[in-house]
């Protein structure tokens, strides 16, 4: 194991990789569904990867001397299509990992573009019961504006809408890195510790997660 600085982050990670997992008494925690359209072609060379990204368990730290690690908990940050080709190949022992200490793990919402006009997502949001509002746990962000929905009561139901709009293609993923900007459509981030706790995945291009390759 070597340690591994994050350019744009100035994080230190530690590179290694996946030859001892073992399915059945590892875990690794994935957080998002994967684009169809993104997948790997089933012919690609799982040597040719870039590693994939993943946090340890929390109750685990890493120190900068450290040059080995004991846990059996992982929490994937970055790395969802490669994950699930090595995992269709059955080839996870050949992928090569980075792991980062939980603590430097930070989340931003990703950032959507809209596909139609602004009166007509407004128009969207209004029937789905959003108003705008001020400083609300959960909400949606757009046009320089906050709207929240009384009914959505944590992050999956949230979530679940804006997978909805994802899937009739309302909004599409700006496949870039995330700037500020009042026409793009995004919603209020995952906390770090919702990995642990999320059922399920979120929909594809919910989470911008620093540190990246």
């Amino acid at each position: 194991m070597s340690q591994y600085t994050f350019p744009s982050d100035n994080v230190i990670g530690f590179q290694t990789n996946m030859s001892t997992y073992n399915e059945e008494s590892d875990f690794v925690k994935l957080h998002e569904e994967t684009i169809v359209e993104n997948e790997i072609s089933l012919d690609a060379e799982i040597d040719n990867f870039d590693p994939i990204v993943m946090a340890l368990d929390p109750n685990v730290v890493i120190a900068s001397t450290s040059n080995s690690v004991v846990s059996n908990k992982f929490y994937l940050l970055d790395g969802h299509h490669r994950w699930k080709f090595a995992k269709i190949k059955n080839n996870i022992n050949k992928l090569k990992c980075i792991l980062v200490n939980f603590s430097d793990v930070n989340i931003k919402s990703y950032d959507f573009s809209l596909t139609i006009n602004k009166d007509n997502f407004y128009n969207i949001l209004l029937q789905s019961g959003f108003t705008k509002s001020k400083n609300q746990e959960l909400s949606l962000y757009f046009d320089d504006e906050e709207f929240s929905n009384s009914k959505y009561q944590n992050i999956n139901e949230l979530y679940d809408f804006k997978k909805m709009l994802q899937d009739k293609k309302i909004i599409l993923p700006i496949l870039k890195d995330i700037k500020e900007n009042n026409e793009s459509v995004t919603f209020t981030p995952i906390n770090p510790s919702d990995l642990i706790s999320l059922e399920g995945l979120l929909p594809a291009k919910s989470t911008w997660i620093t540190p990246r390759l």
